[in-house]
């Protein structure tokens, strides 16, 4: 597996409990070997089927199903960054947030598609031209009027 490791911004921070007031940001490494998903965060591990389906709306629309657990997430990646959900609790718990709802969900696959792990199926489809009327013509049998 290849490892990756997301970013947060610089303003999540965890506080470590000491007798100062120390703090260390949040990491979270991914490791992506298709369509296998960890999600590592401390010393808690992820594994996740990841599947994407289509959808009918501008993004792209994933499901995480959680190996051990079998529960399964819903993740929608809108192309405008401002629509993003998922369907775990802690995208619900912080979609108030002033910063927008994020998970570890959203977070990674957000990351692997940055990453170029995740290609694009509308983009693996080859894009066949229009015919030239002059060829839909022949094709058709009959001659043009000009």
């Amino acid at each position: 597996m290849t490892s990756l490791t997301a970013s947060r911004p610089a303003a999540s921070f965890e506080a470590i409990p000491t007798t100062t007031t120390a703090r260390r940001p949040v990491g979270t490494e991914i490791e992506y070997d298709a369509p296998v998903l960890l999600i590592r965060k401390g010393r808690r591990e992820c594994l996740y089927v990841v599947d994407e389906f289509p959808c009918g709306f501008d993004g792209r629309a994933f499901s995480l199903r959680h190996d051990a657990s079998g529960e399964e997430y819903h993740v929608f990646l809108a192309r405008n960054a401002q629509d993003t959900t998922c369907s775990c609790a802690g995208f619900t718990y912080t979609s108030n947030d002033p910063t927008g709802g994020r998970c570890k969900h959203t977070d990674a696959v957000r990351h692997l598609i940055d990453a170029g792990r995740l290609e694009d199926p509308r983009h693996a489809a080859p894009v066949e031209p229009w015919p030239s009327p002059e060829q839909a013509a022949a094709e058709a049998g009959v001659s043009l009027p000009f």
